[in-house]
């Protein structure tokens, strides 16, 4: 087979030909850990149809065997009972900026047989109802707003979960106004399982040109010649009945290093809507979750929370670093859709390092070798002055995502971010919640600050990886995009209008009013240990942020 990978055969998987993520899946399922099925198709793939526009005939043998090889290992075959998520997979990490395509082969007619499977008309419908806002979106580009209730003035505040009550009825009424919506597009998908998959694949493939994607392969300077594979994976449904939800896991703490299983879950969700911001998820442990420890994973399912803990403990072991995991729960079954190497932030990648050398995990050449050496500086910059020298109270609190503090002008929209960037002004992107349509704009900003999602959304992922200061689920923050404007509503009907300059500390969640005066400040001891160590042991490359802060 030119382009099929099929996991089993036990040897390790190269990224180069697989992707990261996929060469991630198979490790994992060779350990014997609970992966949904899957096949690959490799990044030959991506070239072949980059040579010619369009897909090679001989992919329609090798889609035959991959579906086989699901067919085999689920016992459903696609366009009946069989949903895939057909997802991206770089070599590099790109997060956020590809496509991925979820619930692909939830025709019409397979909604009974959904049914079935999930034990419930409700969850079938919704998985049809979700499909068509995936193709929408990564098919048809259309926005979100697209298919979205609050479309028009959007006014974001905290979401509920788990979700309201909704009937077959709703949702067959729902799926019939996006089918229509689709329609007038001139993008409804066709009602046959198998020409969807083929056009998911084509989608995935054209998402590498995407604009957010160059531009953030420019950034990162990331050849662009790499290109991506493509997972076809049995869909697992977060959304189904019982103890079902979906969630990510950190077995460290991504913005502080502390070395405690993190996490994020909601509770009858696919994956797409932890990540995309849109809702603010509980924790995964009841401990983490506050008032909202009843939608913790630990109340929802305790064995398959037990099970999590056991595996992101194991495979912590096996790679000697800090792993990244995306979990769904299925009427309380746990399955991997992913296995990576965690990005963090600066002051995490620092008390990582250091706290597994320290464990004997790591020697201290394999700690400086996963350092950049400019995150030293990250942790030397702009903090608050203490609280004492403080004279107002912030305007509201949200959850820090990415650590340090950043005056700038209040901006809604990411093009006014871009535009401010030119002119060399200082931007603080406020949105309901950032998408990855968003991730120029919060590059090009000097802060990102949201109304709902979490500590694994896409701005606060996006923000981490480029240094920016980030402050996720500030819940009293209702924003106005259409007329660029928020407010911040308190308790006891005290509204506030956001000022037009804003000071953000992604270390506290605390948002000022205007542009307060900023301090430098040495923000990890840590960091000087790992300066020290270079300095012994003379690791080239070092040499220049030696010299300025010892």
């Amino acid at each position: 087979m030119r382009f099929l990978v099929v996991p089993g055969a036990g040897a390790p998987a190269d990224p180069a030909r697989v992707g990261a993520k996929a060469a991630g899946l198979i490790d994992a399922t060779n350990e014997g850990l609970p992966v949904p099925p899957f096949f690959v198709l490799s990044i030959d793939l991506f070239r072949a149809w980059r040579a010619t526009g369009a897909l090679p005939p001989e992919l329609d043998e090798e889609l035959d065997a991959g579906l086989e090889h699901l067919a085999r290992a689920t016992g459903k075959r696609l366009g009946d009972t069989l949903v895939v998520s057909v997802r991206s997979g770089a070599p590099v990490s790109m997060p956020g900026m590809l496509d991925t395509l979820l619930d692909v082969g939830a025709t019409s007619a397979s909604i009974d047989g959904l049914e079935r499977q999930l034990g419930d008309r409700a969850a079938a419908l919704d998985v049809r109802r979700r499909f068509l806002e995936s193709w929408g979106a990564v098919v048809g580009r259309l926005p979100r707003t697209r298919f979205d209730a609050r479309a028009g003035v959007r006014v974001a505040a905290r979401a509920t979960t788990p979700p309201p009550p909704i009937t077959p009825g709703d949702l067959e009424a729902k799926i019939a106004r996006h089918e229509q919506t689709l329609r007038d597009a001139g993008v409804l998908p066709p009602d046959d399982a198998r020409a969807q998959l083929r056009t998911a694949i084509d989608a995935i493939l054209r998402s590498w040109d995407r604009d957010r994607a160059r531009d953030f392969r420019a950034s990162q300077r990331i050849d662009e010649a790499l290109g991506t594979a493509v997972v076809v994976q049995a869909m697992v449904f977060g959304n189904a009945t019982g103890a079902s939800g979906s969630g990510v896991a950190f077995t460290r703490h991504p913005v502080t290093g502390e070395k405690h299983l993190f996490g994020e879950y909601l509770p009858h969700v696919q994956g797409d809507e932890v990540v995309g911001g849109r809702a603010s998820p509980a924790g995964l442990s009841a401990a983490a979750s506050g008032r909202r420890a009843s939608e913790s994973l630990e109340r929802q399912s305790p064995a398959a929370f037990a099970e999590l803990e056991r595996i992101a403990m194991a495979l912590e072991a096996r790679y000697g670093d800090a792993q990244d995991l995306e979990i769904t729960v299925e009427q309380g079954t746990l399955w991997l859709l992913q296995v990576r190497t965690a990005k963090r932030s600066p002051r995490a990648s620092i008390r990582v390092a250091v706290d597994l050398v320290r464990e004997g995990r790591i020697d201290r050449e394999t700690a400086l070798a996963r350092i950049e050496p400019r995150v030293i500086d990250a942790l030397v910059s702009r903090a608050l002055p203490p609280d004492d020298q403080l004279s107002e109270p912030p305007l509201t609190i949200g959850v820090p995502a990415s650590p340090g503090a950043i005056s700038g002008r209040a901006v809604y929209d990411p093009s006014a971010a871009i535009e401010l960037a030119a002119r060399g002004e200082a931007a603080i992107l406020i949105r309901p919640e950032c998408s990855p349509e968003d991730a120029p704009g919060i590059r090009a900003a000097a802060g990102v600050l949201t109304s709902s999602g979490g500590l694994t959304s896409h701005a606060a992922v996006i923000a981490r990886a480029l240094g920016r200061p980030c402050i996720v689920s500030a819940s009293e923050v209702r924003v106005d995009v259409d007329h660029g404007c928020a407010e911040v509503r308190r308790p006891a009907g005290v509204v506030v209008p956001v000022p037009e300059m804003i000071t953000l500390d992604g270390a506290t969640g605390r948002v000022f009013a205007g542009a307060l005066p900023l301090t430098t400040a040495f923000a990890l001891p840590e960091a000087r240990e790992v300066l020290e160590w270079a300095r012994e042991l003379g690791v080239p490359g070092w040499e220049d942020v030696i010299a300025r802060l010892l």
